[in-house]
């Protein structure tokens, strides 16, 4: 019990026992009254103050019976004033005067919707609906009822089955009350103390349990009345100012760190437009929780608590930590990332999906182009087997002429990947554990789409590009694959060949698309290699640019390579120079990989 509770109980039991006294005192004189003489000032109007101090007794008592913690079920702590059929639930109450006889038990009684409004369901406790307190108990742990197993069942109908009558409120609309009165003794005083629960929404099926919610939360920010079980009848509108700050509590009730104003604009223009005033912006209770926003996807309240469970179950850590921007519109995005450098990205919430977060990040082109890539959000069903920052960590990007790389460099603006995301990495494995087993990875991986790719035009080898006069002296290959291996192996150096040519061949083509959402591809790796510190296989890739390792190689001294001709080395032409087609073999895999394709929900 906090200080709050103990000052109240004090205050309480203080105030009933100053009356209590007086009212005895009152009694006292009135005794007196066959001894005294006619016009005693001692004796002239007890009656009447002791029915004051009668019935200020009996407010203080009516007020000091409360219930202390509202039904909740215990699967849901979050979320109380929403009960199952079928299932139980907890709720406590308690009297804040702590004065009972010595000799008296305190029974408190349940029973729910004393009157009930016409056309709404009826229900019946299941369990028993009474709680004795003895004297014994009531000194040591205070006048505390709680009830621990309640459970609610709904009545039959005499005609059929369930629902007597069907009213024109839905059921997560329909407003129930439990009631609890006790039987109150003490000094010769009677009373029959009530008190009341806020309004329940009884759910029959957990798929109700967030729309459930979305009505208390609508009817505690408006309603005047808290016993008004016809509120939904006729709901009123919320005002921004009102409903802003609880959107807010939600997640910083449930998640830790509630919504800055950025993110709260973000939500305010979702749900009224670029045009929608200030502080006094009005919002129905249709275009919160049931009108699709926007139209033919998920209404606004159902769409931000799928990201609040998302949040909770998967991304608490990032999103207390400031890792995820989170509510952010694709025009703020791009006028965001567009001044970053290239590899900037940042997390933020799929406007259209059912709990979704997706990454974005910038490119930008020789061309002065600035591309916005977006990835296919990523649900519970991929973050329940795979967490984000893992999938950051070891996000890789395929396109036909570069080899894969993790295009996300920097968390916005400007934070190192690592130095923003290392503390949640995932232990590395055992040693001992890794010369048991090969080391297996699960990471995602994009393909750019085909019409996002640089076509190089044909080419024709002019007369004047300088050839290698060397002579091989072994016998020519017909054809030699990508025809980079032999040169791989020696360590040939061909950069001042092929330049001339690459500019030429990486000049623009096809315009690519400003907003490819690239979808990722879950890929189990493995390796084979029982070294402590692992390292990806190279993998010889056809790039147009030739690898780091063979620009600055020297072949001087190499004989082999002595008097050769590149004619003889590949006697069809460049393959690359000659229009050939690569695209078969831009990726090659080691026999220890194998990839499994996982289709997910697109964000467009």
């Amino acid at each position: 019990m906090d200080s709050f509770s103990l000052d109240s109980i004090t205050r309480f039991t203080a105030g009933a026992k100053l009356l209590f006294h007086l009212r005895q005192l009152l009694k006292q004189l009135d005794e007196l009254r066959h001894i005294s003489y006619d016009g005693d000032p001692l004796i002239k109007g007890v009656n009447v103050q002791n029915a004051q101090v009668t019935e200020l007794l009996q407010s203080l008592l009516h007020r000091a019976f409360i219930v202390e913690t509202q039904p909740c079920m215990p699967q849901t702590p979050h979320r109380p004033l929403i009960l199952k059929t079928g299932s139980k639930f907890t709720v406590r109450t308690r009297l804040l005067v702590r004065l009972q006889e010595g000799s008296e038990s305190l029974t408190v009684e349940v029973s729910i919707d004393s009157n009930s409004p016409e056309g709404f369901r009826k229900f019946n406790i299941l369990t028993s609906n009474q709680k004795t307190l003895t004297p014994e108990k009531g000194q040591s742990d205070g006048l505390i009822w709680d009830f621990g197993f309640l459970m609610l069942v709904e009545q039959r109908s005499s005609g059929s089955g369930k629902g007597g009558n069907k009213g024109l409120l839905a059921v997560t609309e329909e407003l129930h009350i439990i009631s609890f009165t006790v039987k109150y003794v003490y000094q010769g005083l009677k009373l029959q103390l009530k008190t009341d629960t806020l309004p329940v929404v009884i759910i029959s099926n957990m798929n109700q349990l967030s729309i459930a919610w979305a009505s208390i939360l609508w009817f505690n920010l408006l309603s005047p009345n808290p016993q008004n079980q016809q509120f939904f009848t006729s709901p009123p509108q919320a005002p921004w100012s009102l409903l802003g700050p609880a959107l807010s509590w939600q997640f910083s009730s449930y998640v830790g760190r509630g919504l800055n104003p950025q993110q709260l604009g973000m939500l305010k223009n979702k749900l009224f437009g670029q045009n929608s005033g200030g502080e006094d912006a009005l919002l129905s209770w249709a275009d919160f929780s049931k009108r699709e926003s926007p139209p033919g996807k998920l209404p606004f309240w159902t769409w931000l608590d799928k990201i609040l469970e998302l949040v909770h179950d998967y991304l608490k850590d990032l999103w207390n930590d400031e890792r995820i921007m989170g509510f952010v519109s694709r025009s703020q995005e791009r006028r965001l990332l567009k001044r970053m450098v290239s590899g900037t990205f940042l997390l933020r919430f799929s406007e259209t999906s059912e709990g979704g977060i997706t990454c974005s990040w910038v490119e930008h082109q020789d061309d002065d182009r600035v591309l916005i890539y977006s990835v296919q959000p990523y649900t519970k069903e991929v973050l329940q087997s795979l967490p984000l920052t893992e999938i950051i960590r070891h996000y890789q990007l395929l396109a036909e002429e570069n080899i894969p790389e993790n295009p996300l460099r920097f968390l916005y603006p400007r934070i190192p990947r690592d130095e923003a995301f290392g503390r949640y990495y995932q232990e590395k494995v055992n040693l001992q554990e890794r010369r048991k087993y090969l080391k297996r990875r699960l990471i995602v991986v994009s393909n750019r789409q085909v019409d996002e790719l640089q076509q190089p035009p044909e080419l024709k080898l002019e007369p004047e590009l300088p050839l290698l006069d060397l002579d091989l002296g072994l016998p020519s290959e017909p054809d030699l694959g990508l025809g980079l291996e032999l040169e791989l192996d020696a360590g040939l150096n061909l950069r001042s060949v092929l330049d001339p040519v690459l500019e030429t061949t990486l000049k623009p083509g096809l315009e690519p698309t400003l907003r490819p959402v690239l979808e990722p591809t879950l890929c189990r790796v493995s390796h084979s290699v029982p070294e402590p510190d692992l390292k990806p296989v190279l993998q010889p890739m056809p790039e147009p640019d030739l690898p780091c390792d063979l620009q600055n190689l020297n072949t001087e001294g190499m004989e082999i390579f002595r008097n050769c001709r590149i004619e003889e080395i590949m006697p069809n032409g460049d393959p690359l120079l000659s229009g050939q087609n690569t695209t078969d073999e831009a990726y090659i895999s080691c026999p220890s990989h194998f990839y499994t394709d996982v289709p997910l929900t697109s964000d467009f």
